[in-house]
């Protein structure tokens, strides 16, 4: 039976679940949102098999240095004006689906949960596309890309890093069918927050669409859309709340599976650094950056035969890019704000709150804001 001794390091990918041959193990919330396994003791026969592939346990020491650092775009502007970045997720995915292979991502459910599924048709490619700043259930998709492996299929398996990680673990083996690519993670948010924000915001009403990257004034402008309503994200408390590491899973705060760790073959993010290093090519429609990690992600690169490419270094990729760190400090409230969160009617309020600035910290704006003043005038 696989225990972890800081249940805080557990980072929820589900790998002991799948793998568990008596279904001894399954995958559910806990109080504040967060997506841990239990297990049903008197099932278990102790095959040790879900300590095995727990990557956690397992954990990969060696960091994997970038073969190559890429700013590229999708040609398309509908597409990439309705992905994250520069839309290369979906070439990458249409590859696969032209190769009749199978691929693997994040989408909503029919109550705007984030589960992971297969997509089979280019048309569900959009069911992947865009940002969702929310953990996703993994489910048995490990399961069901090691089937489609095993009958030789193409499988491309996209998701967080430690969800690569995961399934990295959980197949045990190396596939040559197998492409992996995860994003470049700021954390996860829980999803009991993200609940309880979208009712609020949408008035309980029934939500029809949402939108966290929306570009209707710009790429680095975005706002985060649900049905009517709309936010600049540095304005929208959930936003905020993401940003300042308020709401993220325990494990998010010491990531294991950054920084090259976690077996991808590409890696996806946002290319910010664009606006100070390459302004020839921002257009504020969005760019990718693609960060080779193995040579069979150089391959798939190159098979896709993408018009709009500028290499890039290694500073200009990462210096605005904090996805790619493995550390990231806790909010000072974090521990408070899950406290108070099992009480509270309105998460908005709650959010706000927490986030404000202590008064020390007041003051010391106040005062260099004078001190700005005056020496201006001098």
């Amino acid at each position: 039976m696989i225990i972890l001794k800081n249940q805080d390091k557990c980072c929820g990918c589900g790998a002991c679940a799948n793998r568990c041959p008596h279904k001894c193990i399954s995958m559910s919330h806990d109080k504040d949102g967060f997506i841990h396994p239990e297990m049903d003791t008197e099932r278990c026969i102790d095959c040790g098999l879900c300590k095995k592939v727990c990557p956690i346990i397992n954990k990969n020491n060696k960091t994997k240095d970038p073969i190559d650092f890429i700013a590229a775009t999708n040609k398309d502007d509908k597409i990439r004006l309705s992905s994250s970045s520069g839309g290369l997720f979906t070439l990458f995915a249409e590859w696969i689906l032209d190769s009749k292979g199978i691929v693997f991502g994040a989408a909503y459910n029919d109550k705007w949960e984030v589960y992971h599924i297969s997509v089979e048709k280019k048309e569900d490619i959009s069911k992947l596309r865009g940002s969702k700043y929310v953990q996703s259930f993994i489910g048995d998709t490990y399961s069901q890309a090691e089937k489609e492996l095993k009958k030789g299929r193409l499988v491309l398996f996209t998701g967080t890093p430690c969800q690569i990680a995961g399934l990295h673990s959980f197949l045990g083996r190396q596939y040559n069918n197998l492409f992996l690519i995860d994003v470049l993670c700021h954390g996860v948010p829980s999803s009991r927050v993200f609940q309880l924000y979208i009712r609020e915001k949408s008035n309980n009403k029934d939500i029809s669409y949402i939108n966290m990257r929306s570009k209707k004034e710009g790429w680095k402008n975005y706002h985060f859309d649900i049905n009517d309503y709309s936010k600049l994200y540095k304005r929208d408390t959930y936003m905020k709340a993401f940003i300042e590491n308020l709401i993220l899973r325990p494990s998010c705060y010491k990531c294991l599976f950054k920084n090259g760790k976690s077996f991808s073959d590409i890696s996806l993010g946002d290319f910010w650094g664009v606006k100070k290093y390459h302004k020839e090519i921002d257009d504020d429609k969005g760019l990718s950056l693609v960060i080779i990690n193995s040579e069979k992600g150089k391959q798939l690169f190159e098979k896709l035969n993408i018009e709009n490419v500028t290499r890039v270094l290694y500073q200009e990729a990462l210096i605005h890019n904090s996805g790619f760190s493995g550390i990231i400090r806790p909010h000072r409230n974090r521990s408070k704000f899950f406290k108070e969160l099992q009480k509270t009617e309105n998460v908005s309020e709650l959010i706000e709150y927490m986030l404000k600035p202590p008064l020390w910290k007041k003051i010391k704006y106040k005062l260099s804001s004078n001190i700005y003043k005056i020496v201006r005038k001098l």
